[in-house]
Parts: structure tokens; C-alpha cells; sequence
């Protein structure tokens, strides 16, 4: 008896919304026929029962409970406000107007606030009840007051005339309002087509409200919300830029033909805030795009600069051998039988000579070595917030890039970003000079630096000694020999001798004045070899007696 009622109710509650006949009273009309009718008496359906008249009497809840019921509170509170936005959301978009979430908020608040006082269960949002208000014509907030008045009156005075009304026919009521809400399934293919997160978010929430909890559902479902918008942050877009020719504009490479790539320089954007969560994968990312690595880059700069030495002491190697075979044919031709050799070594200009030794490398390094961008420009123009993670990781990018020869440079700093970059004392390291307003005029000011000639750096220099040192530990073994051959002592190692040597007939007076200090008491004596060497004044002279 109660099914073929409840479903003679559904269709005719079907057929007064189509026909837009919202005029019929329904529950007045129900209750009345279940009355007269005894339904619950003669054919045992189920009525709603006693309905108790009155309002309890407020009183104040102990603070004993409230350790034990905080946690559930917290939760149930999260949930309720939860339903209660959602529900005006969905109305809001149908009858569309907008709502403001912390009016809802301080609503919810004070119902709760109000209503603890008299004993009442948390105050939320009905989805039943707030659909079947939406499709009696219900259009604003006088509405809600309406029927809060007449629930008033029911609860005080008329409850006890709704005891026979039939529960199948509130059940009728309720599924024909929400059938609305079950006709959402048809979005389904629209959101497979338009974003498959939101997809997978309303799916996964339906499903858990069916099979685990209401409230474990919309968990999941906040949790799938969560999940989805940190994973975007994560491994957010990002692209290598071009400049539209003949315009200050740059677009994406890979989305049109238009744009042609800044001879020398690379502009790559990325499109979401630098934090802890995605710094990492932001660096990887800028290699990856750029294609520049700067531990490559380094290892071959130093490949570079140990070539470059490689080739230079080959050249001195190479003149070091003519010299001595013009030495040994003047020999042959009998101009040195007796003469003394003499080497006269000055500090200062053995110092100078390494100097001017070291420039030349340099020089030659620079010429040889060019990276293969010159420039990289770091489009922030969407970057909204950065935390010293990420600070440290730009410090990182643009000092790795530095000691390859390769300038890094940000372009569309937001005023928050460079305050933090202040903040976080970026500036004491790296060079205020690296920021600019826009993409344009970083591209500018690199084209113009680009095109002035390249110097020796600093890192250059260290480079340099770096190799210049491995070169000569490589070298040590060789050196080590030439020492057991002729037993020298490193005061008598005469490839310290920059400056040449120089021949001076015996009887000249040149040859005399050097006689004369080679007896002084400060020179050394090495009679194994014939060889005098003392010091005198800002000179370190040798004095070698030649066969005869």
C-alpha cells in the first residue's frame, strides 16, 4: 500500500512541476486524506508519529565536555560550513547572482551560537530542504524567514495535526526536488572534455559520499582539491619565448611561427610562484628548456683553458730549443771558449713578465672560449611569491651561469617579489643590475653588453690557476728528473729565469764588475758544478764558468 502511494505521490508531484500547478498543498492535502483515511490504522502506513509542542528551556553547556567533543566539533564545523557554502553556490549560479563566503561564514556562526544555547544540533545548509524552498518559488532571503516562521508555529502550536501525515509522501516530495541534482550527471562529459581534474575530483567525491559518508566524501573531496592545485604549483607550465620581429612582444616558441629566437640569448617564462615545493623542479626545468648546463659548460672551459696552456708552453718549449741550438752553434764556432755566462735575474721584472704571461693566456682564452648564450633572461612575470628556497635557488642559477660566462637576468619583477628578494640579503650577493621592468628591455640592455668586447672575469682568473697548477702537478715528474741529473737545490733551479741570458766577453769591464761581486761574502759556492750565486740588492745573479 505505502510503495503504489509513494509512487502516485512522485508522479503527481512530477506532473504539478510540469505543469507549473505549485499552487496544490500537498502535505495539507496528504495529511488530511491520511487522516480521515487511517491509513496507519487500516493499512499500516507509516505516519510521522508525535510531533512534541514547545521550545526547551536554554540553559549553558558544562566546560567539562569540551575536550572531548573539540576535535569532532572542529571537524563537523569544517563539514557543515562545507554543505552550507556549497548549497548557496549552487543556487547562486542558477539564479545567478553572487555570494559573499565570509557573510555564509558569520551566518553559520551565529545560528550555531544562538542555537547551543536551546539545545539544538549543528546548523547547516539543507540540500533537500533548500531545493524543495528553490522549487516553490523561493527567490530571496524573505523566503527563509517565512518558512522559519512557519516552522514556529508548527513546532509550537499545530505540530500534533502533521502526526498523520505519511512518511512516503515527505520521501516523494524530497526525491522529485533533487532529481535536479542526480541530472548533474551530465556533466560528466562535459568536464571529461573540459578539465579531467575536475573530473576526477567530482567523481571521486560522489563516490565516496555513496559508498563511505557525507561527511568522509566531502573530505575526499577537499582532499582531491588540495592534491590537484599543489601538484599544479608542483610541475606548473613553462616555456622558451621568442620576439615577434619588428614589436617589443614575446610569445611562446612552440605556439606559433611567428617568433624568432634573440641571437645570443635565451628567455625562458615560467608561469606560477617559486616555493620549496617546486624550486627544484623549477632549475631542472630552466636546464632542461635552455639546453645549458653549467657543469658541462664548465668542464669544457677547463678542457679549454688547459689547451690553451697546453699549446702556449709548446710555444716556449719550442723557442727555449732554438735558443739553445743558436747557443750551441755559436759554441761550435769557438765565441764562447772563455767566456762567462751571466744571468741576471730582476724580481720586479720576472713579476711583470708572469703577469704579462698571464695576459696573454687570458686573452687568448677569451678569444677562444665563447659560451654558446651569452645571456639568459628569467621571465617572473607571473611569478607572484617566492620563499628562501627559492631565493637560494636563483642565488644558485645565477652564480653557476656567472662562472661559465653567461649573465642571468629577471625581468618583471612584482613589487612583493623584491621585497623579498631584499629581505632575503639576495642583493649583497648578487647585482641589483640583474632586474628589470620588462622582458623587452632586459633583451635590450643584454643585445647592447653582448656587443661590447669580452673581458678576462674574475672566474676566469681562477680558472686559470686552477689549471695552471694541475697543469705543473702533472708535470712534477718530469722536473723531478732534471733535478737528479744535475743534483740542484731549488735556490739554484734556474727555470725561475725569466729575462734571458746574457754573454759578456772576459776582458770587458761589465765582466770585471761581475768578477768583483761574485767574491763578496755573500755568495754561494757549488764546486760540483762551477756555479756562484748571490744577492745583491733587487738582482739574484748566477755566474756559470763556461768550458773551455
Amino acid at each position: 500500500m505505502k510503495e503504489n502511494l509513494a509512487i502516485r505521490a512522485v508522479l503527481i508531484i512530477m506532473l504539478d512541476d510540469r505543469l507549473k500547478l505549485h499552487f496544490w498543498p500537498h502535505i495539507i492535502v496528504s495529511t488530511l486524506t491520511s487522516y480521515y483515511a487511517k491509513l496507519e490504522r487500516d493499512f499500516g502506513v507509516q505516519v510521522v508519529g508525535h510531533i512534541p509542542k514547545g521550545l526547551p528551556s536554554p540553559s549553558v553547556f558544562h566546560l567539562r565536555y569540551v575536550a572531548e567533543v573539540l576535535g569532532d566539533g572542529v571537524v563537523i564545523g569544517i563539514v557543515a560550513y562545507t554543505i552550507s557554502y556549497s548549497m548557496a553556490k549552487i543556487l547562486a549560479d542558477k539564479h545567478n547572482y553572487r555570494i559573499n563566503p565570509n557573510q555564509e561564514l558569520v551566518a553559520n556562526g551565529i545560528c550555531n551560537f544562538v542555537g547551543s544555547f536551546f539545545s539544538c544540533y549543528c546548523c547547516a545548509a539543507s540540500l533537500s530542504r533548500s531545493l524543495v524552498q528553490d522549487s516553490a518559488g523561493g527567490k530571496t532571503q524573505v523566503v527563509s524567514l517565512v518558512s522559519s516562521f512557519i516552522v514556529l508555529i508548527v513546532v509550537l502550536y499545530i505540530g500534533p495535526l502533521f502526526e498523520s501525515l505519511p512518511e512516503c509522501i515527505l520521501a516523494s516530495i524530497v526525491i522529485v526536488t533533487v532529481k535536479g541534482m542526480f541530472q548533474q550527471f551530465s556533466e560528466l562529459k562535459r568536464l571529461w572534455g573540459l578539465c579531467r581534474k575536475d573530473f576526477m575530483v567530482w567523481l571521486g567525491t560522489f563516490v565516496a559520499v555513496v559508498v563511505l559518508d557525507i561527511a568522509l566524501g566531502l573530505l575526499t573531496g577537499v582532499v582531491l582539491s588540495l592534491y590537484f592545485v599543489l601538484r599544479h604549483t608542483q610541475k606548473p607550465q613553462m616555456s622558451m619565448l621568442g620576439q615577434i620581429p619588428g614589436t617589443g612582444a614575446y610569445k611562446d616558441v612552440n605556439t606559433t611561427n611567428e617568433v624568432e629566437q634573440v641571437p645570443g640569448i635565451k628567455i625562458f617564462q615560467f608561469e606560477t610562484s617559486i616555493y620549496f615545493a617546486n624550486a627544484e623542479h623549477f632549475r631542472d626545468k630552466l636546464l632542461e628548456k635552455t639546453g645549458l648546463y653549467p657543469d658541462k659548460l664548465k668542464r669544457k672551459k677547463k678542457h679549454a683553458m688547459h689547451d690553451i696552456l697546453m699549446r702556449r708552453k709548446q710555444e716556449l718549449e719550442q723557442a727555449e730549443l732554438e735558443r739553445k741550438k743558436e747557443k750551441e752553434k755559436r759554441e761550435r764556432e769557438g765565441k764562447q771558449s772563455s767566456a762567462i755566462e751571466i744571468v741576471v735575474v730582476d724580481k720586479e721584472t720576472d713579476r711583470l713578465e708572469k703577469e704579462r704571461e698571464k695576459k696573454l693566456i687570458l686573452d687568448r682564452f677569451v678569444h677562444a672560449w665563447q659560451p654558446p648564450i651569452k645571456t639568459l633572461i628569467i621571465d617572473v612575470t607571473v611569478v607572484n611569491y617566492i620563499d628562501s628556497v627559492a631565493v637560494k635557488c636563483l642565488m644558485q642559477i645565477v652564480n653557476d651561469f656567472k662562472e661559465v660566462g653567461i649573465k642571468v637576468f629577471l625581468a618583471g619583477c612584482k613589487p612583493d617579489v623584491r621585497v623579498i628578494l631584499r629581505q632575503a640579503s639576495f642583493y649583497s650577493i648578487i647585482d641589483y643590475n640583474i632586474l628589470y621592468y620588462t622582458v623587452h628591455e632586459a633583451v635590450v640592455i643584454a643585445q647592447e653588453i653582448n656587443q661590447e668586447e669580452m673581458k678576462p672575469s674574475r672566474t676566469d682568473v681562477q680558472l686559470l690557476n686552477e689549471v695552471s697548477k694541475k697543469t705543473q702537478e702533472e708535470g712534477e715528474v718530469v722536473d723531478d728528473e732534471e733535478e737528479e741529473q744535475y743534483d740542484t737545490s731549488p735556490e739554484d733551479d734556474l727555470d725561475t729565469v725569466q729575462t734571458g741570458t746574457c754573454l759578456y766577453d772576459p776582458d770587458s769591464d761589465a765582466a770585471s764588475e761581475a768578477a768583483q761581486l761574485l767574491h763578496t761574502e755573500e755568495h754561494m759556492f757549488d764546486s760540483s758544478k762551477g756555479r756562484k750565486r748571490f744577492d745583491s740588492g733587487g738582482f739574484e745573479m748566477i755566474s756559470l764558468n763556461s768550458p773551455s
